[in-house]
């Protein structure tokens, strides 16, 4: 976000030719936004123990999964972290999904 034209990254804005965004600032926020502050929120509910952690977890899945979708259809596969990433999201569903059976169980 600090340097919206990619150069700190050692990307180019070229990447994003065919996608809706002018620069890195937007994916930037929404990136920082939902994949970090929202991780970080769900690992304090998470720590606490709180009911609403099965939610927060599907919750973050489903938005990692949305992120890379997105990603590969303007960008293309251009990281194996990308795959790598989508399965993190499909295993955050499939955890926060047996927390929400295992919660209605008791």
């Amino acid at each position: 976000m600090l340097e919206p034209d990619g150069s700190n990254l050692g990307m180019s804005v070229e990447l994003l030719s065919k996608s809706p965004f002018q620069n890195f600032l937007i994916p930037g926020i929404v990136l920082l936004t939902f994949n970090g502050i929202g991780s970080l929120v769900g690992s304090f509910l998470s720590l606490k123990r709180h009911h609403l952690t099965s939610v927060a977890t599907i919750s973050l899945g489903v938005i990692l999964i949305i992120w890379i979708g997105s990603q590969v259809y303007w960008l293309g596969l251009i990281s194996i972290l990308q795959p790598f990433f989508f399965a993190i999201g499909l295993l955050e569903i499939f955890l926060g999904g047996i927390l929400l059976i295992n919660k209605g169980q008791s």
